[in-house]
Parts: structure tokens; C-alpha cells; sequence
């Protein structure tokens, strides 16, 4: 069944497929890092008690 479908088809479906996972990729992963990076202590972030 898969070796049926003509070459020009599959080739496209994975391209579509590979382009989509880029960028839900880049998307998601954005969003996490920007996440991420708000929970990191900054440096000079801290104080002395007195």
C-alpha cells in the first residue's frame, strides 16, 4: 500500500511534516526557554540582612 502512492506525494508529505515539526519546535521551545530563564536567580540579586 505505502510503495503505491506516487514518489512526488510522499515526498511532499514529509516535507510538509518535517517543516511543521520545525516550527512547532521553534515555538514551543521558545516559550519554554522563556519560561526558564524567568526562574533563574539574576546575579547581584541578592542582599545582605543586617
Amino acid at each position: 500500500v505505502i510503495y503505491a502512492e506516487p514518489s512526488n506525494k510522499v515526498f511532499l508529505q514529509g516535507a510538509i511534516g518535517g517543516t511543521s515539526n520545525m516550527i512547532t519546535i521553534g515555538i514551543l521551545g521558545t516559550l519554554v526557554l522563556s519560561a526558564y530563564s524567568k526562574t533563574k536567580i539574576k546575579s547581584g540579586s541578592l542582599r545582605v540582612e543586617e
